[in-house]
């Protein structure tokens, strides 16, 4: 068994497609997908197409907004103008694949694994960070493996004994083993589409049998950038993605 995690693809369909390559060669068959499909990238259709392959996809904030279940007040400025964007060039059937996007995932099975799944937290699935240990513990978690994004930072978080790893390297690996010591184990595997951990490359995880694995995978940076520009999106948002923040 071998699932991916993905979160936080944003519209970069060139770190999207290089992701799955990755995740393809190393056998993986199965996606679960933590939210915001959408959002600050150039190829919304492109990604959002794409998740009818996906085994679960969860909505982020980006996506709830792109869809109008969210208001764009929530967002900076530079984020509202590219939800605008993105909003005026789906389809509607882009749109009604968006609403299928579920809100939280809890107690769910992929093979022998369970796990919850949010793009943010238990209590509030949109909008919050879980980017330090004791956030995470003010949360109520479902399960002893739970999975969330948002942050666009790989992280681990183990409670009860507390353990903290920000940022885990290409190739670190997380066993069962080890999950199994800890009461709760919080894992976000990173951003596709728009790294902030200063590592520009695309970041996911692969779930098997034994653990976790974080992989990190060079991407036509240059493709995405280009098209940022060339349609009319922030220059910020194409400048950033070279420096990983």
């Amino acid at each position: 068994m071998k699932f991916a995690l993905l979160s936080d693809i944003h519209g970069n369909y060139p770190a999207l497609e290089a992701v799955l390559r990755d995740a393809w060669k190393n056998g993986v068959e199965k996606f679960v997908v933590l939210g915001d499909v959408v959002g600050y990238g150039p190829f919304p259709r492109e990604c959002v197409r794409w998740t009818d392959a996906a085994d679960v996809v969860l909505m982020g904030n980006h996506d709830a907004a792109v869809a109008g279940l969210v208001k764009t007040d929530f967002f900076n400025h530079v984020a509202a103008l590219a939800i605008e964007w993105t909003r005026s060039v789906l389809s509607s059937a882009d749109m009604a694949k968006i609403m299928k996007f579920r809100e939280r995932v809890e107690h769910y099975r992929i093979g022998d694994v369970e796990f919850s799944a949010y793009h943010g937290a238990p209590s509030d699935p949109f909008f919050t960070y879980v980017f330090s240990l004791g956030i995470a513990r003010e949360q109520s978690w479902r399960t002893r493996l739970n999975f969330v994004g948002h942050t666009h930072i790989p992280a681990i978080f183990m409670l009860n004994p507390d353990k903290e790893l920000l940022s885990p390297n290409e190739n670190f690996f997380l066993s069962f083993k080890e999950i199994e010591r800890h009461s709760c184990v919080v894992v976000n595997p990173g951003s596709v589409g728009q790294s902030r951990d200063g590592d520009p490359r695309a970041h996911y995880a692969v779930v098997n049998d034994d653990g976790i694995i974080w992989r990190r995978v060079e991407y036509d940076i240059n493709k995405t950038a280009h098209e940022i520009v060339g349609r009319g999106l922030p220059v910020y948002l194409a400048e950033r993605l070279y420096f990983g923040y």
